[in-house]
């Protein structure tokens, strides 16, 4: 068990990099126009985003949580800067950056809910 947990936590900062870049390419790709079927469905996708990448990152990097959240802030607001400036059929919008925001916070609190009960064995 703990040669596994090794071995993924070996692999986080690929993860985590991964992500980012996945992210941001995502996000610039031009779309079509459609309607949401679910209320709010673009909110809780950049929360589910932006709480995956922070999991990842913490587990990646794990003294530099501070340096995680205040990066995935600003990488949250440049996406929407860019996406409002580069493409045509996607709209930059301060609510998705807050929903990034809250999905930071909440992959914070799930690293921190991980870390306390975490095994003395995997440490």
């Amino acid at each position: 068990m703990k040669q596994l947990y090794l071995q993924l936590r070996g692999l986080m900062p690929y993860i985590f990099w991964t992500l980012v870049i996945f992210v941001s390419m995502f996000m610039l790709v031009e779309l079509v126009p459609k309607e949401n079927p679910i209320k709010h469905l673009d909110k809780i996708q950049h929360a589910l985003v932006f709480l995956t990448i922070s999991v990842a990152g913490c587990l990646a990097f794990k003294h530099q949580t501070s340096l995680i959240v205040v990066g995935l802030t600003i990488f949250g607001a440049i996406m929407e800067i860019l996406q409002a400036t580069l493409t045509t059929t996607r709209t930059g919008d301060v609510k998705d950056w807050l929903a990034d925001i809250v999905g930071i916070l909440i992959g914070l609190m799930i690293v921190a809910i991980y870390r306390q009960f975490k095994p003395k064995s995997l440490q």
